[in-house]
């Protein structure tokens, strides 16, 4: 059964469990065993964690572009993203990744998707699974929360870098609008760490 959701006056439709499971095989096939996810935290340029990052395949966030290999590592493998701006962007410049990551939230990825596209491979995380993620969340769930509740669903193993829940900005955006719950979803990230044993770079 599909659920209706509205939120800010549009529409999310969710999937019926069967196709969710269906879209979640098909990440669980195109997912590495094991995976560094680089947030996009200033904190993470005063690091050198580089070559950490590169010894898992990446997954990095909207226009991830890396400025400083020996903070960022030079690997680019997945990119994660809800925004049709970021599609628009890797329209215009060559990507690096092999597979984009879409993880939407409302009806409008739909459309975004028909109409900008991709030049990489999509693989869209369910509107279910986000919908459910907002309810924890208390507020829309950032893109990053959303790629480490994909990661524990399907049993990955993460290294995780440059996530800092806004203790810094991000270093590659400019935003005045910002939906999310950062304390809450630093709460429950943290509890997801500590419950799957992952490691977390600072």
């Amino acid at each position: 059964m599909r659920f209706d959701y509205v939120f800010d006056g549009l529409r999310a439709t969710s999937e019926p469990r069967d196709e969710v499971e269906q879209m979640l095989g098909t990440l669980d096939a195109a997912l590495p065993a094991e995976v560094s996810v680089v947030g996009n935290a200033a904190s993470l340029l005063a690091l050198r964690h580089g070559a950490a990052i590169d010894r898992f395949p990446t997954v990095r966030f909207n226009a991830a572009q890396v400025v400083d290999a020996a903070a960022q590592g030079e690997r680019w493998d997945f990119v994660a993203t809800s925004n049709a701006k970021v599609l628009g962007y890797y329209r215009q410049h060559e990507p690096q990744f092999h597979h984009l990551l879409f993880t939407p939230y409302l009806n409008t990825h739909v459309r975004d998707l028909t109409q900008i596209g991709s030049e990489r491979p999509v693989l869209r995380l369910p509107v279910r699974m986000s919908r459910e993620l907002s309810w924890r969340c208390l507020a829309r769930p950032t893109t990053g929360m959303q790629v480490l509740t994909l990661c524990e669903r399907l049993k990955r193993p993460v290294h995780l870098f440059g996530f800092d829940w806004k203790a810094t900005p991000t270093f590659n955006t400019k935003t005045t609008r910002d939906p999310h719950d950062h304390a809450r979803e630093r709460e429950l990230a943290l509890a997801m760490i500590e419950r799957n044993g992952w490691t977390v770079y600072r």
